[in-house]
């Protein structure tokens, strides 16, 4: 007889107990089971229909539970896991018995699991759009959210058994496996700890103004070690403090960690998904400042905001074929003028683009014969680019 599942949550660990096998209209997916336990029928027919779909499946050595005669015994051999998370709606299950074995078979169509996998892209791209609408305006940024968003379109596409490609506005073009890795790391590229003043001297505490393409930082969570143990901290509203027990003074760099990910997923898929890939998630590492005992800082750090127009360029800063082409595209359509300083009959108001092989080092507002770096808000001297290229540019 079948009988029909209406709706079940799969999740298998089990190891290869048959060869697949497939139905001959090609409209369902078939998986088949038999053993003298009706139970065990039914998961080795379970395991043989996963095998099929393909969802997740990895080999590893694992310490599985066997069966000898009529006891069970621990036995590390070499199994297959195959995980599913898919929601199976209209499973059917045909059970014979005959001469003492269960002979179990289960079908799904093939549209079921089709119309699953591609709620799984559309979730995946849904993910990625949100994500980078966190990059728009010129108001303080999400990054916490920002990241999460790309976690969790990480997540959903492991979970997709084709290659799904997106053009990212960090990145560009490319399958999302490997692009969403490389547009996280883009983005937190972009981060800048400003050291602005230090509020106790006894165990060495400065506060930070935290900048993004320009812009505050106004929520991210982050790790660092403090001279005794890794200590979290967050960035609130563009600002962070970091208390460190060195007992050397001197001035250093030291790496902080992005945490980005949540632990209280609540969509059951990412949950599942996460419990699964959390150890392979992508690493992100910036380096900070902890100016020396004799460094003298700037009291305040004042970021200037830059136009929406420029923005992309400080997003992509090491992209300098994506630069050229930009610089192209906005002086064609009359966005920006761009050329050297003898091109411009006022420079005060004029943005100051400072590149060299690595891509952009610095966009400078230029007003009253005074350069300010847009990211920290401090002034600078121009000699101290010497030897790199210089594009001013005019924002209409």
């Amino acid at each position: 007889m079948f009988i029909r599942s209406m709706c079940c949550i799969v999740f298998f660990l089990s190891s290869t107990v048959a060869q697949p096998h497939q139905d001959v209209t090609n409209k369902y997916y078939v998986g088949r089971g038999e053993d003298a336990s009706l139970d065990v029928a039914r998961e080795r027919a379970r395991t043989n229909l996963i095998e099929q779909i393909q969802v997740l499946v990895t080999s590893s050595l694992h310490t599985i539970k066997s069966e000898n005669g009529s006891t069970l015994q621990n036995s590390a051999v070499q199994s297959t896991y195959s995980y599913s998370s898919i929601m199976l709606r209209d499973v059917q299950e045909k059970v014979e018995h005959e001469q003492g074995v269960y002979r179990v078979t289960k079908l799904v169509t093939r549209s079921v699991v089709q119309s699953i996998f591609d709620q799984r892209r559309r979730q995946t791209i849904d993910y990625l759009t949100a994500a980078e609408a966190e990059g728009d305006g010129t108001t303080a940024v999400d990054l916490q959210r920002m990241l999460n968003n790309y976690y969790k379109a990480w997540l959903m596409a492991g979970l997709y058994p084709d290659t799904i490609s997106y053009s990212f506005r960090f990145g560009g073009v490319s399958g999302v496996t490997a692009g969403i890795p490389r547009a996280m790391q883009l983005v937190c590229d972009n981060i800048v700890f400003s050291p602005s003043r230090k509020v106790d001297d006894e165990y060495t505490t400065w506060k930070y103004s935290v900048m993004w393409s320009g812009r505050p930082l106004k929520n991210l969570r982050y790790t660092f070690y403090d001279g005794r143990g890794d200590n979290e901290e967050t960035v609130k509203n563009g600002s962070a403090q970091a208390t460190f027990f060195f007992t050397d003074k001197r001035e250093r760099l030291f790496p902080v960690a992005i945490q980005y990910r949540e632990t209280d997923l609540q969509d059951a898929l990412l949950a599942i998904a996460d419990s699964m890939r959390a150890p392979f998630a992508p690493k992100m590492t910036i380096q900070v400042l902890l100016p020396g005992e004799k460094i003298k800082v700037i009291d305040t750090v004042r970021a200037i905001p830059l136009p929406k127009t420029l923005q992309p360029l400080m997003e992509r800063h090491t992209d300098l074929a994506f630069f050229k082409s930009e610089i192209d595209r906005l002086s064609k359509y009359g966005d920006i003028v761009a050329g050297n300083k003898n091109k411009f009959d006022k420079l005060d108001g004029l943005y100051v683009i400072v590149l060299d092989a690595e891509g952009i080092k610095s966009i400078l507002l230029y007003d009253k014969g005074n350069y300010t770096n847009t990211a920290t808000g401090s002034m600078i001297h121009l000699p101290d680019y010497a030897g790199k290229k210089i594009l001013w540019v005019k924002v209409q």
